[in-house]
């Protein structure tokens, strides 16, 4: 979640009976993750590229 809330942790405050539901009611909330994490993902990819050419 943009917030750093982690999902099972927000699954237990509502009382949800998994992960699963509570990713389904919420899983609006989670769009703008999906982005940033592909950011870091290819950041991190580019990284390692780097760090194993030398470059």
């Amino acid at each position: 979640m943009a917030s750093g809330a982690n999902v099972k942790a927000v699954q237990r405050m509502l009382g949800h009976a998994s992960a699963a539901m509570t990713l389904d009611v919420y899983s609006g909330l989670f769009d703008d993750d999906l982005g940033a994490l592909a950011e870091r993902m290819d950041a991190a990819h580019q990284a390692s590229v780097t760090r194993r050419h030398g470059a």
